[in-house]
């Protein structure tokens, strides 16, 4: 295992020693390395280190690793910003990746890895989980989900605000309100225990948001996104992208799937002499006003 002292510690869980290694040849120059061949030494490496990263394999043996991946998430040693990667030698089916989001992993990777793509999404995440523990410690962060909660998003609004005036660029809002009932349970099919639905709504929308992106929060059923560069338009399209993957992750055909509709609203502040003198914590407000302007029955804006 690498040892130097700030590298981002990875466990990595599975017993197919050749793909162990050529992951670890990524990971080796930026990460250190740590790995386990069963459910069992992965659990009590989880209870004795801080891991910054979990990558666990569908052929670990003793359990599926879906249901290790909602222990996991269920583990007071694991926050909920924790990156958990599957990994599989089978392609990357549709209904393998909805699985995963159910039990709160973060991205699906079949084998062969492209090393470049993998290593750009995982700094990607390492830093978002980095930025979570800080804000956490700082009282920002939702605990239930690791998204900033609501003074973490007015936070993150003053930052990145800042961050467009100086560039001259735009940066926009996008809120979504959620509402959900169980599917009536089919007789003679045992239904599976998936994590609440906050949870998987939360970790669907961290994985289909973009790197700058700042996801939290706002309440019991509501989340918003503050995506920098952003003008009126790509809201538009952003707000759009992000209830089809809701959809998409909330059906998938289980018995467990959750029956979902979802409302989105969103505003944005283009770079101009105006926005230089406003407060970009409104952003917020004027989102959810765009949002409540949404009729019930509509799926988006």
């Amino acid at each position: 295992m690498s040892s130097l002292p700030g590298q981002p510690l990875v466990l990595l869980a599975n017993p197919n020693e050749w793909f162990s290694r050529s992951v670890e040849s990524v990971l080796n120059a930026d990460y250190a390395v740590l790995r386990t061949y069963t459910v069992r030494e992965t659990l009590e490496q989880v209870r004795r280190r801080q891991l910054d990263v979990l990558m666990l394999d569908t052929s670990l043996p003793d359990l599926d690793v879906f249901s290790l991946c909602r222990v996991l998430r269920h583990d007071p040693h694991v926050t909920p910003s924790t990156p958990i990667l599957i990994t599989t030698s089978g392609p990357s089916t549709r209904q393998l990746r909805l699985e995963a989001l159910r039990a709160g992993a973060n991205e699906v990777w079949a084998q062969p890895v492209d090393a470049e793509e993998f290593s750009l999404r995982l700094q990607a995440l390492v830093r978002a989980k980095l930025d979570a523990d800080q804000a956490r410690a700082e009282g920002l962060v939702d605990r239930s989900t690791g998204l900033y909660n609501r003074q973490g998003l007015l936070q993150r609004a003053r930052d990145l605000g800042g961050q467009a005036a100086r560039r001259n660029g735009a940066l926009a809002c996008v809120a979504f309100e959620t509402a959900w009932k169980e599917p009536e349970p089919v007789e003679g099919v045992a239904a599976s225990e998936p994590p609440s639905a906050v949870t998987l709504l939360a970790r669907t929308l961290t994985s289909a948001g973009r790197q700058s992106d700042a996801i939290g929060r706002l309440g019991p059923l509501e989340f918003a996104i503050l995506a920098p560069d952003c003008d009126r338009g790509g809201a538009a399209k952003l707000a759009a992208r992000m209830v089809r993957a809701l959809e998409d992750a909330a059906a998938g055909g289980s018995t467990a799937a959750l029956q979902l509709t979802i409302r989105s609203g969103y505003a944005a502040a283009a770079a101009d002499a105006q926005a230089a003198t406003r407060d970009p914590a409104t952003l917020l407000v004027d989102a959810k006003i765009a949002l409540q302007a949404t009729p019930p029955e509509a799926g988006s804006s």
